[in-house]
């Protein structure tokens, strides 16, 4: 019990409100900045497609 104690208190050190708060806010900004970051590696790929076009 204390072996599953500590892991769980290793993957969330804030198990309190405190914690719940932090992880609805983490959450909030891995929604918001996900789409983002899909985003930009898609532009990366097209640019990528488009530069072998241009050298040949």
């Amino acid at each position: 019990m204390l072996k599953q104690k500590a892991y769980w208190e290793e993957v969330d050190p804030y198990p309190h409100a405190v914690g719940v708060l932090m992880r609805a806010n983490r959450l909030g900004w891995y929604e918001k900045i996900l789409p983002e970051i899909e985003n930009a590696i898609h532009t990366l790929e097209d640019i990528d497609y488009r530069k072998e076009f241009v050298q040949q």
